[in-house]
């Protein structure tokens, strides 16, 4: 990044300030269904209201879970990503 930087300041600076920020990350990589789920639940339980909870996932199946679960909670999707194989979810807590 910090190269990156050198060369391109705006750039950096413009994706840094578009990052939402968030409260706690939940680290979902490398675990498969429903374990992703079931932490997600677990974390949102302890957030606050207007809090935001990152999660980071590579199992395919955590996209629709995780939809679902919102549905469900009612609280907000934030942002979702993918990139390669890597999911990250931003979530508020209603």
């Amino acid at each position: 990044m910090k190269k990156l930087a050198r060369f391109c300041p705006k750039l950096v600076s413009e994706r840094v300030n578009k990052l939402p920020d968030y409260d706690v990350l939940l680290d979902a990589r490398e675990v498969l269904c429903p374990i992703p789920l079931l932490k997600t639940k677990q974390a949102l339980k302890k957030l606050a209201s207007g809090q935001v909870l990152k999660v980071l996932a590579t199992d395919p199946a955590t996209e629709k879970d995780l939809r679902i679960l919102l549905v469900l909670t009612q609280d907000e999707l934030v942002s979702f990503e993918m990139h390669q194989n890597e999911f990250c979810f931003l979530i508020r807590k209603k």
